[in-house]
């Protein structure tokens, strides 16, 4: 469940800039979060502006009678916006005019997008009331490498069922109730194939065993 939420999100906000209007801008690289530092940020966005999507954490709601539990599932996503001009350019983007269309979008407005396209999604999938949006903190604002870039990660949770796995194997051991001896006197190789084989050995030994069941 947790990457079929993931994928989703990448899907969704693929799709919204394919749209026409809706965004008046694509995002050019969404993926999963990759492991990187801070300095490595730059090398990583292969076209702007960017989001990476990532699972958090969960939190356990209530346990469900049949046994298993409701939780809520935390994910992040990261928006990415640069500007060659300065620094304040990449949060709040340049407009064509004042209140004209993005010429290129800052990172505020970003994450404004992502809020709205995410919340109350549920992209058919079993998550309980749709996706709720959670806080906004930055991630990184400042220069690296040449590039001015701002980065602030949206949160987001999904309510879902976790259901405990019943077809297990039961992990206990029963009681040790028979002990049953094939003998091979002398060892002429009597006692063969599965056991038990008490039909080719020259002896056979069986004891019940006493249980809590069977005194």
């Amino acid at each position: 469940m947790i990457g079929k939420i993931e994928q989703a999100v990448i899907d969704h906000l693929t799709a919204a800039g394919k749209r026409e209007g809706l965004l008046g801008y694509a995002f050019r690289q969404v993926e999963s979060l990759p492991l990187v530092q801070d300095e490595d940020l730059a090398a990583q966005v292969r076209a702007w502006p960017a989001a990476w999507t990532t699972f958090s954490d969960w939190r356990k709601l209530e346990d469900l009678s049949h046994g298993g539990a409701l939780v809520a599932l935390q994910f992040h996503v990261i928006v990415a916006a640069q500007n060659v001009r300065n620094a304040a350019a990449a949060r709040l983007g340049v407009r064509a005019g004042e209140g004209g269309d993005y010429l290129e979008v800052g990172s505020y407005q970003l994450a404004v997008d992502v809020a709205g396209l995410l919340m109350g999604q549920d992209f058919g999938l079993p998550i309980r009331n749709g996706l709720v949006i959670g806080d906004c903190k930055p991630v990184f604002i400042g220069s690296t490498k040449g590039r001015n870039l701002s980065l602030f990660a949206v949160a987001f949770t999904a309510e879902v069922e976790l259901e405990p796995n019943v077809e297990f194997p039961d992990p206990r051991i029963g009681d040790f109730e028979t002990f049953n001896v094939n003998w091979d006197l002398p060892p002429h190789g009597n006692v063969t194939g599965g056991l038990p084989a008490d039909a080719t050995a020259d002896a056979n030994t069986r004891v019940t065993l006493p249980t809590q069941e069977n005194p």
